[in-house]
């Protein structure tokens, strides 16, 4: 039993860090575009497709019934992506406005429009694709930690319904949810994984923002895994349905850290 705590410790603890690590980056990247007014290294394809992972995050958090906190989480995540979304359309067309407005001076404005623009899409470029491998897994892995430290001993009435989770249609369409969350998530951070490819530059790299969404995914994997470690071996049903539900959040993580390991050798 002293494993299985110090397992469901380190679950939460992790999961804790993985909170703080997307909060602070999340919050930095709405503070720099409104400081810098500029979202011209971003795409629009991008926040789109990280939006409606966010939106499937949230409808596999309200399907497979979270508790409030991670619930709120999610509706976080999905008003943070708004305003970035929000920023993108506002700080483009008044740009693009401004710049056809001063255009009957070709001769003097383009020169001095186009090496800002292209700095500017270097910076974003490279900030944007760590965002995108924020992890849609943590409210499931928070959830399950506590109500280890809570609970010590576990019944078999509390732990019976969940074995049954990919049988209700709720639950299988939560779960449906969260393997498009994962989808969208990954997919959204190959077009400015090629972008920084192509242009073989990271000018304008937030190492600090990349550390900090790297050590969210990581101590996730690690939350997740300490906790399905931390379930009792006797309970073979309880312990394959966790393994079961978890594994669209694992993958997508896994594929995260990856991603950013890319980003990293870039």
């Amino acid at each position: 039993s002293c494993v299985y705590g110090n397992l469901a410790a380190v679950s939460w603890s992790t999961s804790f860090i993985s909170v703080v690590c997307w909060v602070v980056a999340e919050l930095y990247q709405v503070f720099v575009n409104y400081q810098s007014k500029d979202l011209s290294g971003f795409s629009l394809a991008f926040l789109v497709a990280w939006l409606l992972g966010d939106i499937a995050n949230l409808a596999a958090c309200l399907l497979t019934n979270q508790m409030v906190f991670q619930i709120l989480l999610a509706w976080w995540y999905l008003t943070i992506d708004t305003i970035l979304l929000g920023q993108y359309i506002y700080y483009t067309r008044p740009a693009s406005s401004s710049n056809s407005a001063v255009s009957p001076n070709p001769g003097t404005s383009a020169p001095r429009a186009t090496p800002l623009s292209l700095k500017s899409k270097l910076r974003y470029a490279a900030t944007a694709v760590f965002f995108a491998s924020k992890s849609l897994a943590l409210p499931i892995a928070i959830k399950d930690s506590v109500q280890t430290l809570s609970s010590a001993p576990l019944s078999i009435s509390t732990v019976s319904p969940p074995t049954l989770s990919w049988i209700p249609s709720g639950q299988g369409i939560g779960i449906l949810a969260a393997w498009v969350a994962s989808l969208l998530y990954f997919a959204s951070r190959i077009p400015q994984i090629h972008k920084t490819y192509t242009r073989k530059s990271t000018a304008g790299m937030g190492m600090g923002l990349f550390i900090a969404d790297f050590i969210g995914n990581s101590t996730f994997v690690i939350a997740i895994v300490a906790k399905g470690m931390a379930m009792p071996d006797n309970d073979f049903v309880e312990k394959s349905a966790f393994w079961s539900d978890e594994m669209p959040y694992i993958l997508g993580n896994t594929l995260s850290v990856l991603g950013d390991i890319v980003i990293f050798y870039q």
